[in-house]
């Protein structure tokens, strides 16, 4: 499961995953618009600090949890104090329903933004952070929460703090490392500024991404926390000059003052325990990004859409404005109609008793609440007054006490009945988040039995119909019990093919452990490496064979197959099955455990033959001798024979007319001069010799050596048919 939104580094870790056969689950608080990946098993859209959480996890079952961390664009670091909050406590509550989860391992991804001062040393992971500001100190807080659990229970969390991590921006808002800002800067402003004194090191998304994948499915790991770094250091302006270079046209300013500023995490850790392989350097990935964007420039120079942007992030501030100003606008505008009832109120005969200022102040407070009841009450205080001093001077009001017990009577009454409104407003809110509350969980609810519903119908359709399901493959495997022990390694190479996908598959017979015979192949391709191998000879190739282990092709050797796997008996090499034409996507750890599955399934089937076959050798070989019997030659011809029409192998059979007294000398030099996996046999009366994934050229050679020998012979092909 990876917690994180939609962004090129996700997107790599699901490909990454997804590749080497792993099902993904994918945890975000928002949701993706239509770019949802098809190959995610399913998304999640709740917030890191949702009660739901628990129920997510007991649904989807993960092995390991992957949290996106410093690099999760969820959150927004525009204002660092308010979402360092929400980042930890999002962080605290993923933890705690991890730790509730109690299985598999939790991966947290950090950055090198929690060390601040400068350091003449590589940085390894002993070194306590120095953070300076409200997203550094909450990186860093998250690293210690995660060491902590791991030191202080038994649960599997681990720590990837990775070191300038950069990849090829899709577009400007999509630029966060030093690197792209300088590709920016270059293609808008023809010109770098960069610091010669400032060092640090890069390493390309795709290497990280490499890394992590290791770090998440190792079987065990030594530390809570490894660095994953190049430890290549390169100062501001060496990037700079590599990014000028490949756009062209541009000036490199130098802007260093002061002292210098280094931090490069230490890598040792991390190769000590893992193999680690950086295959982009910092120029290669600088080049490829520099030329990338100037290929784009369009892209990332529209300044149209960026004018946009800053308008329309000014219209909605103007529209915030105008929202807030106007209930002040409507209390004044009211407070005109009341103030001219009012007055003409005065003196009448039915309205003289009616105070519509105080009635104005009530209206208000009902319908705006308390903070506007006041600026009510003031206007109609101002309006009272200035209405007394049409009959009376400003002196006599004063003095009168009855304009201070109307002007209390305003005020509490207003306030009085804004309080109401306000506290009734509070509860009605309360009531709607509720509500609201309860709904969002009954939705949750129905999204988790819908997931779940469609998790078990999948499940469901995996164990019946996929191809790949164990007993799609045992039932096709035991499809060689319907062969003769004669054909079983010639239909073995079609098998492998239809389990594994792969139109080229060659099987070899190992002879004195050192040499591998051609037995079968289904197609051309799959023979490219001739009848006969040394295959001790073919450096990683042969090691693997001789650890027991799958054969994977990652230098893409064109002189070795793609993948292989060999079948053993008294732990050594018998059988040595090669695939030519997997695909790329195919060369993964599913695919490799497939293939010693299928290999094992085999491999009790030939055991099995190769015992048959030598429990009843006296009835098919002439006694004291390495010729076959008529009839279990014929049988293996016909064998051959049916395999040659099925495309998996080439034979031919020739019969060798050669007088009884030079058969024996005969025989001696044909054995010296046919390979082991060539077979000699009585036919009609007649010496003849199967010479198996060979043609008519084999069999002049031996007569050739015949005459040599002086024996007399000659050759014809028997009338053996397809049956």
């Amino acid at each position: 499961m990876i917690a994180g939104g939609k962004c090129p580094f996700t997107d790599a870790l699901i490909a990454k995953f997804i590749k080497e056969g792993h099902r993904v689950y994918v945890l975000t608080e928002k949701r993706f618009i239509n770019t949802e990946n098809r190959n995610v098993f399913e998304y999640y859209y709740f917030p890191y600090t949702s009660d739901c959480l628990t129920d997510v996890l007991d649904s989807a079952n993960p092995d390991v949890i992957i949290a996106m961390g410093a690099y999760d664009p969820c959150y927004d670091w525009n204002d660092q104090r308010k979402e360092s909050v929400r980042y930890l406590a999002g962080m605290t509550n993923l933890m705690m329903v991890y730790s509730m989860h109690k299985k598999g391992r939790f991966v947290y991804l950090s950055s090198e933004e929690v060390f601040t001062d400068s350091f003449a040393d590589n940085i390894t992971e002993s070194r306590p952070p120095d953070p300076s500001g409200a997203r550094p100190m909450a990186l860093s807080q998250a690293e210690q929460m995660c060491c902590k659990y791991s030191a202080q229970t038994e649960l599997d969390t681990v720590t990837a703090r990775i070191d300038g991590l950069y990849d090829i921006p899709p577009d400007s808002n999509g630029v966060w490392h030093r690197a792209g800002k300088m590709c920016l800067e270059t293609l808008r402003t023809g010109k770098i500024t960069a610091n010669s004194k400032e060092w640090f090191s890069m390493i390309y998304l795709p290497d990280a991404v490499d890394q992590i994948y290791k770090l998440a499915v190792c079987e065990s790991h030594k530390l809570p926390l490894y660095n994953i770094s190049a430890s290549e250091e390169i100062n501001g302006t060496g990037a700079a000059k590599i990014i000028a270079n490949e756009i062209g046209n541009t000036a490199v300013i130098d802007n260093a003052i002061g002292y210098g500023h280094r931090i490069v995490l230490s890598n040792e850790a991390y190769k000590s325990e893992f193999k680690m392989t950086v295959a982009n350097p910092a120029d290669k990935g600088l080049r490829a990004m520099a030329a990338n964007m100037k290929s784009r420039k369009n892209v990332f120079l529209n300044a149209e859409s960026a004018f946009n942007e800053k308008s329309g992030g000014f219209r909605r501030s103007l529209i915030k404005f105008i929202k807030a100003i106007i209930p002040f606008i409507e209390t004044i505008v009211f407070f005109i109609p009341f103030f001219m009832l009012n007055n003409r109120a005065v003196g009448s005969l039915y309205f003289a008793k009616l105070d519509f200022l105080l009635l104005y102040v009530i209206i208000t407070s009902i319908v705006h609440g308390q903070q506007q009841s006041v600026l009510a009450a003031f206007l109609g205080m101002a309006g009272y007054i200035f209405r007394q001093m049409y009959n009376r001077t400003a002196f006599d009001i004063m003095l009168d006490y009855n304009t201070y017990v109307w002007i209390a009577q305003l005020f509490i009454v207003g306030l009085a009945v804004g309080h109401l409104h306000d506290k009734a407003k509070v509860i009605k809110q309360e009531g709607t988040q509720n509500t609201e509350y309860f709904k969002e969980q009954l939705s949750d609810i129905e999204n988790i039995n819908y997931s779940n519903s469609r998790m078990k119908n999948l499940l469901i359709g995996q164990l019946t119909n996929q191809e790949d399901s164990i007993g799609k493959v045992y039932s096709i495997v035991s499809s060689l019990d319907n062969y003769s022990e004669y054909e079983i390694l010639f239909y073995a190479a079609d098998i492998v093919s239809k389990v594994m996908k792969c139109p080229d598959v060659a099987i070899y017979t190992v002879e004195n452990s050192t040499t591998a015979h051609l037995y079968s192949s289904t197609s051309r391709e799959a023979r490219k490496l001739g009848r006969s191998i040394e295959y001790r000879e073919m450096g990683v190739f042969s090691k693997c064979i001789a650890d027991r282990k799958v054969y994977i092709n990652k230098e893409f050797d064109l002189t070795s197959p793609l993948m292989a796997r060999a079948i053993y008996q008294d732990d050594d090499p018998e059988i040595i099955i090669m695939l030519w034409g997997l695909k790329w996507e195919q060369m993964t750890l599913s695919q490799e455990n497939m293939l010693t599955i299928v290999s094992y399934l085999i491999q009790n089937a030939t055991i099995k033959a190769n015992k048959y076959l030598g429990a009843i050798r006296r009835e098919r070989y002439i006694p004291g001798t390495d010729i076959m019997m008529e009839t279990a030659f014929t049988d293996l011809v016909q064998a051959y024979i049916r395999a040659r029409e099925h495309g998996l192998t080439e034979c031919t059979a020739v019969c060798f007319d050669i007088d009884s007294s030079d058969s024996d000398r005969a025989v001696s030099v044909m054995k010296e001069n046919i390979r082991p996996t060539d077979y000699i046999g009585m036919f009609s009366d007649s010496l003849t010799v199967l010479f198996c994934n060979a043609g008519d050229e084999a069999a002049e050679d031996v007569m050739v050596k015949l005459l040599e020998n002086g024996i007399i012979c000659s050759m014809y092909k028997p009338k053996l048919e397809y049956v």
